[in-house]
């Protein structure tokens, strides 16, 4: 960091950790708003489902197919409000807040590539977990699919949905069978678009092309390149050459 005393320095570095710390609890109330969503719309789905099976004593065959019928026409627009709820909670979570974080702990990881003699929490954070952008979207992705899953069973188990798939008019007369179709199409596409939001590693290389060229490699099997394995010995060597606080007395 030219132009800064040493004592600005590490003034600055120590800050980042504030801006990260704000993120993670951002991100961390809106999973805990997103698993209170997903546990109403599956309470939803239960009673819709309860309230079907335990039709009110004395009720003409008429009336009670169509109340069937309607309980499961809202049982899958339920499914489906349940989907559009976490997709926009993992919009909110990955696409906005993770950016974020990622624009401070990207900054945060290219100042301890200049600044070997700074602490290397963040390289040591690195090279232990690589990019986990991938793994925290499966917190949004089962929830995602969930709802399609049960909508999709419990079509199946009301017969309105024949393997293979009738598609006549006979068939579509039943609201159920389009809306679970919706569904699974706005599941796939839901899953593609949030399969493109960018990574840790993507922002590194748009912003820090010379960081980017020294990560390590995402393989830890032991069937990288050579220069693969030759960039994470770099890497490990100088997170390890960094000196240790010295112990209390």
């Amino acid at each position: 960091m030219p132009g800064f005393e040493n004592k600005d320095r590490i003034a600055l570095y120590t800050h980042l950790r504030a801006f990260e710390s704000d993120f993670d609890k951002s991100q961390s109330q809106i999973r805990a708003i997103c698993s209170a969503w997903s546990a109403a719309a599956l309470a939803a789905v239960v009673l819709t489902v309860t309230s079907a099976n335990t039709p009110p004593a004395g009720m003409a065959s008429g009336p009670l197919a169509s109340r069937t019928e309607t309980l499961a026409d809202l049982r899958s627009l339920i499914c489906i409000v349940g989907s559009a709820g976490v997709l926009a909670f993992w919009f909110i979570d990955q696409r906005i807040y993770q950016r974020l974080l990622h624009s401070v702990f990207g900054y945060g990881l290219y100042t301890e590539f200049k600044n070997p003699d700074l602490p290397q929490v963040r390289s040591a954070l690195y090279i232990a977990n690589l990019d986990v952008t991938d793994g925290l979207g499966w917190f949004y992705r089962v929830q995602f699919a969930v709802f399609l899953i049960i909508a999709f069973v419990l079509v199946l188990l009301d017969g309105a949905f024949t393997w293979p798939p009738n598609f006549n008019l006979i068939a579509l007369k039943q609201p159920v069978v389009p809306i679970t179709i919706v569904h699974s199409v706005f599941v796939v596409c839901g899953m593609i678009y949030a399969s493109r939001w960018p990574s840790l590693r993507g922002l590194i290389k748009d912003l820090y092309p010379d960081l980017e060229g020294a990560l390590p490699p995402r393989r830890r099997d032991g069937r990288e390149q050579p220069v693969n394995l030759a960039k994470r010995d770099v890497w490990l060597a100088r997170v390890r050459a960094h000196p240790v606080p010295p112990e209390t007395p």
